[in-house]
């Protein structure tokens, strides 16, 4: 993301490894803790079956944008945000491989399904075609 200046404290890189595999801080993986107004859609591992994640993430947004959800607190959004890094680490993956999803620990039904419960979403998770009951 040649665009955002890591002097600007908004995003931070892992400079340790390359500054494209891991940054943050994000809230369920998309949204900007310094600046909730910043989204980063579709930057979870790409799969064959990944396009019913962006819809959600799209969804998750439009909720925000709206005003029909709210984001927790900055503290909040931070402790979820630890707590998703701590239990990577305890699946064997170091930060360069948070946004990809694994067979164990956290998978790609994991996240589809946290971000059902955080919004008015009903969804069926395992229904492979993403189609939407309502919204």
């Amino acid at each position: 993301m040649p665009f955002i200046d890591p002097a600007d404290k908004i995003i931070e890189f892992d400079e340790k490894k390359d500054r494209g595999f891991y940054f943050g801080p994000l809230y369920k993986r998309m949204f900007c803790i310094n600046e909730p107004r910043i989204f980063f859609i579709g930057l979870v591992e790409k799969l064959p079956l990944i396009h019913p994640t962006y819809e959600r993430q799209v969804l998750l947004a439009k909720e925000v944008i709206e005003g029909k959800l709210k984001l927790p607190s900055k503290a909040d959004m931070m402790t979820d945000l630890e707590k998703e890094l701590a239990d990577n680490e305890k699946s064997g993956n170091d930060r360069s491989k948070f946004y990809k999803f694994s067979k164990t620990g956290y998978t790609y039904w994991d996240y589809n399904n946290e971000m059902e419960q955080i919004t008015s979403m009903d969804v069926d998770t395992h229904n492979y075609e993403g189609k939407w009951k309502h919204l």
